[in-house]
């Protein structure tokens, strides 16, 4: 299949990521038809930005325009000041680029190898260019449980080895396991306090500013406490 190169954030919330996870299993839980009802709305906006991401570019997410979190550069940290010596932070798929951006609140650069809808991740060959990404990458955030094994090999054929994050390790699960864990609220909380725990080490002065990202992110996560 045809590779595509590492593409940079479009902005979200964590409604983002849940939409369709609402809307798939909402037959199964009665309570939750209200909130479908509310989320319809934002799920079209989903929709659409999805469908709009099939081209990818060689860009990393701009600083200061993250989602709901996103801050002005001049009100950034000083640890967090854009510049040639910017951590780089890659996920393997858009849907944890997403989550990161906003953990990161713009403090280092976000991207992803892959986006939403473009093609299947088990099938897919990164090109050269993506490879030397991942190998430039201070850390690798992999969903894991075989869905990108491709980024594992590449990794393994790396001298310096990146902090790699595997989300599927995260949560406890094993490979076999349903790989989709964006559509989980519990996995998006565990996930996103493993990579709130790494930037904070990736950027140690900057703590404080990861700390207040995250807990906005678990705000806006409250409700879905009963889904």
């Amino acid at each position: 299949m045809t590779s595509r190169q590492t593409t940079r954030g479009t902005g979200s919330s964590p409604l983002r990521a849940l939409a369709r996870y609402v809307i798939e299993t909402a037959w199964l839980r009665p309570r939750t038809r209200s909130l479908v009802a509310a989320v319809l709305g934002a799920s079209a906006v989903v929709v659409a930005v999805s469908c709009s991401s099939q081209q990818a570019s060689t860009t990393s997410s701009a600083p200061g325009k993250i989602g709901s979190t996103a801050l002005d550069d001049a009100r950034l940290p000083p640890a967090c000041q854009q510049g040639p010596a910017t951590p780089r932070v890659i996920a393997t798929l858009g849907q944890w680029r997403d989550i990161t951006e906003q953990l990161a609140a713009g403090c280092v650069q976000v991207e992803a190898i892959l986006d939403r809808n473009t093609g299947d991740p088990h099938d897919f060959e990164p090109t050269p260019a993506q490879v030397e990404a991942l190998r430039d990458a201070s850390v690798i955030i992999l969903n894991g449980l075989g869905y990108d094994e491709w980024a594992r090999k590449a990794i393994d054929t790396f001298t310096t080895k990146p902090v790699v994050i595997d989300l599927g390790e995260v949560v406890g699960l094993r490979p076999g396991a349903n790989p989709h864990l964006w559509y989980s609220p519990r996995y998006l909380r565990q996930a996103a306090g493993a990579i709130s725990g790494e930037l904070s080490r990736l950027v140690p002065l900057a703590s404080s500013h990861f700390d207040a990202a995250h807990t906005t992110f678990e705000r806006s996560m409250q409700r879905y406490d009963e889904i």
